[in-house]
C-alpha cells in the first residue's frame, strides 16, 4: 500500500472527543479553556486501514449544517452577516454551506455560539492534511464498512463472488439506534458500506460518531467522509490542430509511439468508463463510439447532458474519438466504447457517489476505469475500497484496470487516490519538449507519463480545444491498456500494469532525467520526476500480445517477458518460426528485490553450439533484456542471478527459457 503522509501542524480541537466520550462546552468560556486550558488539548484522530490518524484542526472555515425548517435558502446571507460569517459555497440540498470565519482566533468561541444558534443543527470541521494544502471539511455524514457473515456450510478455499456475499446489517441497526445515528442509505454498488448520518445524534462531529462506531469492534472498517477537495485543472485554451501526443513531429520521440500499436490493435471490443462530469451526447466525433449503458451518480440514471460541463468530454475524445472518419480528431483507441460515468465535478463532493460510480463501472463490464481527477492530501477508504474491488473483481476477476490522473500541484504533495494504493496506476503529465510539464505532481507515487501539455480534444457543441492538465495524461494511458487489451482480452490487471511500466520509454530531453534502481520499483529503472518513463503503446501493446505467463520454474525464481515479436510464446518456451531475433526482459519477483541489494546477471546455453543471445543490461538492476537471435535448432537459455547484501550471498534465482526455432 502507499500510505498517506499526514502533516501535524498545530494544536487539535478541543472541542472533538476522543472515542464515545461527550462533554459540554458551556458558554463564556476563555478561548485558552476551549483549546483545552492547563490539561491540554484532547487529541484528535481517525481511524484509516485500523491505524489511528492524527488530525489538524483548520480554523478559519467550517461546515454549517442548517435546519431548513427554519431557514430558507435566501436568508442564508442575511444569517451569515449576523453571526460574523462569510458564505463559501451554495447551500446544498441537504442544508450544508461553507462559511468563513471573520476572527479565526476566535474560533473556539465562535463555534460554541454558533451550535448554540437554535437554526444550526451542526456546526462541522475543517482539517489540513498537508502544508499549503488546502482545507477539507466534513459533514454531518460518514461511512461504515460490515462485517462478512460466514455461514457455517461454507466450503475452505471457496471464493464467493462479491455481490453474493453476506454482511452483518443486524450489527448497524443495533449501533445506529444505541447511538441515535440515522442510517440514510447503503453506498449504490456497494453491498457492504453504509451512509450514516448525526444529525439527530448527540455527536458533534462525524469523526467522533465515526471513531466510536469502529471502536465498538463490531464493523470492518469507517471513513470519516472528508469532502472532496478538487486538484486544480488548467482551463482549455484556443483550438489547436496537431495531436503531437501521438505523433511529435517537432520533438520526434516524445509521444506515445501510438501508430505501431494501431497496426496491431485499435481498441475493439474494450469498455472504457470515463468517470467525469457529463460527456456530450451529441458530439458529431464521439456519439457514435458511446456504450449504451451509462451513469449519473446523483440520479442513479442514465446520464443527460449538462451545458457548462466540459471536462468530461475533453477526457473522453483523448479516450475515443471516432478514427478514420474525415472529422476532427482521433482518440487514442479509436474502436474502443466509452462508458459515460457522470460525477460532479464540485468541491465538497461526497465520496459515496463517487465510489458508486466506480462500482457501477465494473459491475457492468468496464474494463478500464479512468479517473481524472483528484484532491490533495485527505483520503476517503470507502473509495478506496470501490477502487480496490474494481481492480480485484472486474472483468471476471481478471481485474479492471485503475488509471488515475496524479494531479496538477507542481510538486511532490500527496493527491488522493492516486497515492494511496501501489495497484492504481498513475500519470503524470509531460510537454512536448518531453520535459515533466511544470503543473504535474511528481514523486514517490509517479508510475508512467504521458502528453499532458496544451493537447486538444474534443469540446461540447461539436468543438474542439486545447487543454493542459494530468487529467488528460491519464486517458492516453488508459487507452494504451484498451489497446493491450484488444490485442490479448486474456490479461491480467497486474500484468496490463506491469508491461506498460517495463516498456516506458526512458526519455531525458537535454540529459535532465536519471533513471535509477530503487526499492518497491521492480519493472525497471525510475525517476522521481518521469516514474518509469514516456508510455510506449506500440512496445506495450506488442508485448501484450506475445504475453506468457510463467509459472515459478524453481525456488526462487524469475519471471520473463517477451518484448517484440516471436512465433509464439508458452509457460517456458518460445517458438521463433520465421523471426530472425527477439528480446526477452528477465525479471526478479517483488519479493527478491530490495534497494540494498546487488545483482549479478549470467547465462549459459544449450543445443545450436553457433548459438550467441547478449545482453543489453546497465547497472545494478533486479531485471535484464536479452538479445536471442533465432537458433539453427532447439535450445535452452539459462539465466541465473545471484542476489547479495553487501558480501553475503542471498540466493539465486534462476529460469531456464526454452528457444525453438520452428514449430514441431
Amino acid at each position: 500500500m502507499k500510505k498517506i503522509l499526514i502533516i501535524v501542524e498545530s494544536v487539535f480541537f478541543a472541542l472533538l472527543l476522543l472515542g464515545c466520550t461527550e462533554v459540554l462546552i458551556p458558554g463564556g468560556m476563555s478561548d485558552e479553556a476551549l483549546s483545552g486550558g492547563t490539561k491540554g488539548p484532547t487529541e484528535l484522530y481517525c481511524w484509516y486501514h485500523g491505524e489511528q490518524i492524527p488530525l489538524t484542526l483548520n480554523q478559519d472555515y467550517v461546515n454549517i449544517l442548517l435546519d431548513t425548517t427554519v431557514v430558507k435558502g435566501a436568508d442564508v446571507s442575511t444569517l451569515c452577516t449576523e453571526l460574523g460569517l462569510a458564505a463559501k459555497s451554495e447551500l446544498n440540498k441537504d442544508g450544508l454551506f461553507k462559511a468563513a470565519l471573520r476572527q479565526p482566533k476566535d474560533y473556539y468561541r465562535t463555534v460554541d455560539a454558533l451550535r448554540s444558534d437554535v437554526r444550526i443543527r451542526k456546526v462541522l470541521p475543517f482539517y489540513v492534511f498537508g502544508k499549503g494544502a488546502e482545507p477539507v471539511g466534513s459533514s454531518h455524514f460518514f461511512y461504515v464498512q460490515l462485517k462478512e457473515l460466514f455461514p457455517e456450510d461454507k466450503q475452505e478455499g471457496v471464493t464467493i463472488p462479491y455481490l453474493e456475499k453476506k454482511f452483518d446489517v443486524d450489527a448497524l441497526h443495533q449501533e445506529a439506534e444505541r447511538l441515535g445515528l440515522r442510517i440514510d442509505r447503503e453506498v449504490a454498488y456497494m453491498p457492504d458500506w453504509y451512509v450514516l448520518s448525526i444529525e439527530e445524534s448527540g455527536f458533534e462531529t462525524a469523526v467522533e460518531a465515526a471513531n466510536c462506531v469502529y471502536e465498538t469492534g463490531r464493523f470492518e472498517a469507517i471513513d470519516p467522509a472528508f469532502m472532496f477537495v478538487l486538484a486544480p485543472f488548467a482551463t482549455n485554451d484556443p483550438l489547436f490542430s496537431q495531436q503531437w501526443g501521438l505523433k511529435n513531429t517537432t520533438y520526434p520521440g516524445y509521444d506515445i509511439n501510438v501508430e505501431g500499436a494501431w497496426a496491431i490493435s485499435t481498441g475493439v471490443g474494450v469498455k472504457v468508463a470515463v468517470v467525469d462530469n457529463k460527456i456530450d451526447p451529441f458530439h458529431i466525433d464521439l456519439s457514435s463510439n458511446y456504450h449504451s449503458a451509462s451513469y449519473d451518480v446523483t440520479t442513479g440514471y442514465p446520464c443527460t447532458f449538462i451545458d457548462g460541463e466540459d471536462h468530461g468530454t475533453f477526457v473522453a475524445g483523448i479516450v475515443g474519438a471516432v478514427g478514420n472518419n474525415n472529422n476532427q480528431i482521433a482518440g487514442v483507441a479509436y474502436d474502443s466504447k466509452i462508458m459515460r460515468v457522470r460525477r460532479k465535478y464540485e468541491q465538497n463532493d461526497n465520496y459515496d457517489l463517487i465510489a458508486s460510480g466506480i462500482s457501477w463501472s465494473w459491475q457492468n463490464g468496464a474494463d478500464i476505469i479512468n479517473c481524472s481527477w483528484g484532491e490533495v492530501g485527505a483520503f476517503s477508504q470507502l473509495l478506496e475500497t470501490s477502487m480496490v474491488n474494481a481492480m480485484t473483481y472486474g472483468r471476471s476477476g481478471k481485474g479492471t484496470v485503475v488509471v488515475c490522473a496524479l494531479g496538477n500541484t507542481g510538486d511532490t504533495s500527496t493527491t488522493f487516490p492516486a497515492c494511496v494504493d501501489s495497484l492504481i496506476l498513475t500519470v503524470g503529465a509531460i510537454g512536448r519538449d518531453g520535459y515533466r510539464w511544470t503543473g504535474s505532481t511528481y514523486g514517490l507515487a509517479l508510475d508512467v507519463v504521458a502528453p499532458g501539455d496544451e493537447v486538444i480534444s474534443t469540446l461540447p457543441c461539436n468543438t474542439t480545444g486545447l487543454g493542459s492538465g494530468t487529467s488528460f495524461a491519464a486517458p492516453h494511458v488508459s487507452d494504451v491498456a484498451a489497446l493491450m487489451l484488444s490485442a490479448n482480452p486474456n490479461l491480467k490487471r497486474e500484468e496490463v500494469v506491469r508491461f506498460i511500466e517495463l516498456t516506458a520509454k526512458k526519455i531525458s530531453p537535454g540529459g535532465a532525467y536519471t533513471y535509477y534502481s530503487t526499492q518497491n520499483r521492480w519493472n525497471g529503472k525510475w525517476n522521481t520526476e518521469m516514474g518509469y518513463g514516456l508510455v510506449d503503446a506500440a512496445a506495450a501493446v506488442t508485448v501484450a500480445q506475445y504475453a506468457g505467463s510463467t509459472p515459478p520454474a524453481g525456488s526462487p525464481s524469475m519471471d520473463f517477458v517477451v518484448m517484440s515479436a516471436v512465433g509464439a510464446v508458452y509457460n517456458d518456451y518460445i517458438v521463433m518460426a520465421n523471426i530472425p531475433q527477439t528480446i526477452v526482459h528477465f525479471s526478479l519477483l517483488p519479493s527478491q528485490t530490495n534497494s540494498s541489494y546487488t545483482y549479478y546477471w549470467h547465462f549459459t546455453t544449450t543445443g545450436d553450439p553457433f548459438w550467441y543471445p547478449s545482453y543489453n543490461y546497465v547497472g545494478n538492476d533486479p531485471g535484464v533484456d536479452m538479445n536471442i537471435p533465432r537458433p539453427s535448432t532447439n535450445s535452452v537459455l539459462e539465466m541465473r542471478c545471484e542476489i547479495y547484501s553487501g558480501s553475503t550471498h542471498l540466493y539465486s534465482a534462476h529460469f531456464d527459457l526454452g528457444v525453438r526455432a520452428d514449430f514441431p
